[in-house]
């Protein structure tokens, strides 16, 4: 099992099923369950920045209600596909495209089944995929979901 550390919000925005893409400069093989953390480090002012511009939906205001996650695993996905951006579906570009980048050259890692969890679990992050430490497969395996 993989985890990958996302910035907050959007490791959040992954956790409330609302966004189930997520965007890199780099494809990936490894299909199967991903944990998605919510990274320690503050997301940087750009981001920020990109963030405040999104449109004031329920789904993003639902968002500001909640206690962002920094350094904890949110909650377990099933990784299924990884695309190149210019193949996604416009009606995934009109519903997610606030929440990456979808510009040409990049990759759609698609996600599917998500399992929020009970209580985000705290952990180290890294960078690019990484293997689940064994406490936090203890902590699925016993059912730790929403």
């Amino acid at each position: 099992m993989k985890v990958i550390s996302l910035w907050e919000p959007w490791a959040s925005l992954v956790a409330m099923g609302v966004k189930m893409h997520e965007t890199r400069h780099w494809k990936t093989n490894y299909r199967g369950p991903l944990v998605i953390h919510a990274a320690k480090r503050k997301a940087d002012r750009a981001s920020l920045l990109f963030f405040s511009r999104i449109p004031r939906t329920a789904t993003v205001a639902a968002l500001f209600d909640r206690e962002l996650a920094y350094g904890k695993a949110v909650c377990l996905v099933d990784l299924v596909d990884c695309i190149p951006t210019e193949n996604v579906s416009p009606h995934v570009i009109e519903k997610e495209g606030y929440f990456g980048n979808y510009s040409k050259g990049r990759f759609a890692w698609r996600f599917i089944n998500l399992r929020e969890f009970r209580d985000p679990f705290p952990m180290v992050g890294r960078q690019a995929l990484f293997s689940a430490p064994d406490d936090l497969r203890e902590y699925i395996a016993r059912g730790e979901f929403k």
